[in-house]
C-alpha cells in the first residue's frame, strides 16, 4: 500500500499526515528498545564485572549473558512492534469496509529499497522543519533580549529625570517655607509700627487745647522710630518681591524642562515605563501646590504694601498700581 501523493499545491494529503504521525510514533518506540538495549548491559556489567581479574572462561560467560538479555529483549520489541503494525492495520482495513472499499497489501514493497528511502524523507523533513523552528524561536529570542535592554536604559535614563525633577521641587519647596518665615517675621514688625503708631496717634490726641490752631505731631523720638521701622519694612518688602521673581523663573524653567523631556519620550516613554507614567502625576501635583502656595503668598505681600502705603507721602507710592503682572507663574 503505496503512500498518497501530495496535493498540487505542494502539502502532503491527509494519508501522507497520517503516515508520518505512524513513523513518528514508532520513533519513539526505536527510542524505547534503545533503552532498554543499554540497561541490558548495565546490568550485566553491575553483577559480572566486580572482580579485578578475568579468566577467558568469565569473558566468555559474560559476553554470553549480555548476547542472551539482548537477544531477549529484542526479539520481545520486535513482536511488540509488529503486533502494533497489526492493530493499525486492522483499524485501516476496518474503515475501509465501512466505507465499501477494497484494500491489497503488496508484502513486496516492504523490502522496496526506493520506497523504504521515500518513506524515509519523511522524518528527514520533519527534523528540518524542528530546527527550522528552533532557529526562528532563537532568532526571536535575541530580538525580545535587544528590546528589553533597550527598555531597561530608557527606563534608567526616565528615573534619573525624575530624581532631577524632585530635586527642583524639593529645593522650590525649601524656598518658599523660607520666604513664608521672612513673611511672618515681616508681619509682625508691621503690626508692631502699627500699634507704635496708633500709640503715637493717642497721645497727640490728648494734648491740652491751649493750642488748637498747633498741628498735631507725634513726638520726634516716636517719628524717627516710625520712619526708620517703615524704611526696613519698605526694603525688605523690596527684597521679598525680588525673591518671589526668582522663585517664579526657576519655577517656569523647571515646568519648561519638564515638559521638554515629556515630549522627547514620546509614545515609547508611555508603553516602556510604566514606573515613569505613575510619577508625573506626583510631580505636577507638587507644582500645584507651590502654585497655590505662592498665589497665597503674593496676597499677602499686596496686603502688607496696602498697609505700608499709610506711612508714605502723598508723592510716592509702594504699590505701582500699571503693573498688573502676577508674581506666580501659571503651571501647565
Amino acid at each position: 500500500m503505496a503512500a498518497a501523493a501530495p496535493d498540487s499545491d505542494g502539502k502532503p494529503d491527509r494519508s501522507m499526515l497520517q503516515l508520518r504521525d505512524f513513523l513518528k510514533f514508532f520513533a519513539t518506540k526505536r527510542e524505547v528498545f534503545d533503552t532498554e538495549i543499554a540497561g541490558q548491559f548495565r546490568d550485566v556489567e553491575a553483577a559480572r564485572l566486580g572482580d579485578a581479574m578475568y579468566s577467558i572462561d568469565d569473558v566468555r560467560s559474560i559476553l554470553e549473558d549480555a548476547k542472551e538479555g539482548v537477544k531477549e529483549t529484542a526479539l520481545r520489541e520486535l513482536e511488540k512492534h509488529a503486533n502494533m503494525a497489526g492493530l493499525v492495520l486492522e483499524q485501516v482495513f476496518a474503515a475501509s469496509i465501512i466505507g465499501g472499499l477494497e484494500l491489497n497489501i503488496d508484502l513486496s514493497r516492504t523490502e522496496d529499497a526506493a520506497a523504504l528511502e521515500r518513506v524515509g524523507k519523511l522524518k528527514l523533513l520533519d527534523r528540518k522543519a524542528l530546527e527550522d523552528t528552533k532557529r526562528m524561536a532563537a532568532a526571536q529570542l535575541d530580538s525580545l533580549n535587544a528590546q528589553h535592554l533597550k527598555l531597561m536604559k530608557r527606563v534608567k535614563e526616565l528615573e534619573a529625570a525624575q530624581e532631577a525633577r524632585m530635586l527642583e521641587a524639593a529645593k522650590a519647596n525649601a524656598e518658599a517655607d523660607r520666604l513664608r518665615a521672612d513673611h511672618g517675621d515681616l508681619v509682625r514688625r508691621l503690626e508692631a509700627a502699627e500699634a507704635a503708631a496708633e500709640a503715637a496717634a493717642g497721645a497727640s490726641a490728648a494734648a491740652p487745647a491751649a493750642a488748637p490752631a498747633a498741628p498735631s505731631a507725634p513726638a520726634p523720638a516716636a517719628t524717627a522710630s516710625l520712619s526708620a521701622e517703615r524704611d526696613s519694612l519698605r526694603e525688605r518688602n523690596a527684597s521679598l518681591v525680588t525673591e518671589l521673581e526668582d522663585l517664579k523663573a526657576e519655577l517656569a524653567a523647571c515646568q519648561a524642562a519638564g515638559r521638554g523631556s515629556d515630549a522627547d519620550g514620546g509614545a515609547e516613554d508611555t508603553e516602556a515605563s510604566p514606573a515613569s507614567g505613575a510619577a508625573a502625576p506626583r510631580i505636577t501635583k507638587q507644582f500645584q501646590r507651590m502654585r497655590e502656595m505662592l498665589k497665597a503668598k503674593t496676597q499677602q505681600v499686596k496686603t502688607l504694601r496696602t498697609r505700608l502705603s499709610k506711612y508714605e507721602p502723598d508723592d510716592v507710592k509702594v504699590v505701582d498700581e500699571a503693573d498688573e503682572t502676577p508674581l506666580v507663574p501659571k503651571l501647565g
